[in-house]
Parts: structure tokens; sequence; C-alpha cells
């Protein structure tokens, strides 16, 4: 069993959804194998506070193998660029509050989420 199938994997995570470290998980350990274009409007709808169901809906199925209760959920998003190069790949990570709540969003490499997106509700 691989560190993503575990409820959390970043370290020092407190009931609020504060962490210490933030630990994205490797490509390789991907379920879905391929990256997917996200919508930039349903990614500007992305806050604290929204629940799985309505990230299950804006962003579609966690990318890892994230178990029932999981802390927090990767995904593998691509954006096109403003010069028509190559599409930009993207990690994102969710974290939920002990409620499973979401309440803080991460992308590596940092801030790719919000450079390639309209979107600047996002860390």
């Amino acid at each position: 069993m691989t560190s993503a199938c575990t409820s959390m994997i970043s370290r020092g995570m407190d009931d609020h959804g504060n962490v210490e470290e933030v630990v994205f998980p490797q490509l390789t350990e991907a379920a879905q194998k391929r990256a997917i274009f996200v919508s930039e409007d349903n990614l500007s709808k992305v806050s604290a506070g929204v629940g799985k169901e309505d990230l299950y809906y804006l962003l579609g199925v966690p990318h890892f193998r994230e178990a029932h209760g999981a802390r927090e959920w990767d995904y593998v998003f691509k954006f096109n660029t403003l010069n028509g190069d190559l599409p930009q790949y993207c990690q994102y990570k969710v974290i939920f509050d002990k409620d499973m709540r979401a309440q803080f969003f991460y992308s590596l490499p940092e801030n790719c989420a919000t450079e390639y997106s309209k979107s600047k509700k996002h860390k």
C-alpha cells in the first residue's frame, strides 16, 4: 500500500487542517494516469468550507488512491499557457479539517493553479 492510500500524507496536520509540512504524492503513484484540464470557472468556485461532494462536482475524482475519510485529496491538472506552448502541468492539493470541509489549497509548482487560472482564491 502506498502513502497516497492513507488518510493524510502531509505532516503535522491538526483538526483545523493546518499542516507543518505539505507533502505531495509522487506522480507515479497516481491511480488516474492522465492529467485533466480543469475548468477555470469551477476552480474559481473552490474555497474554504466546500464539501467533498462539491469538489467531486467541480474538480472530479482525485487522481490518487485517497481512502474514505482522507484528510487530503490530490489532483493533477493541466492548463493552457498564454503563449500557446505545451500545457502546464500542476499538482493540486486540498486539505480538509476534521469535519471534512476543505480548508487549505496548495499547488506544485507553487502558485501554478493561480498563475494559469483566473482564480485568486488559492494559496
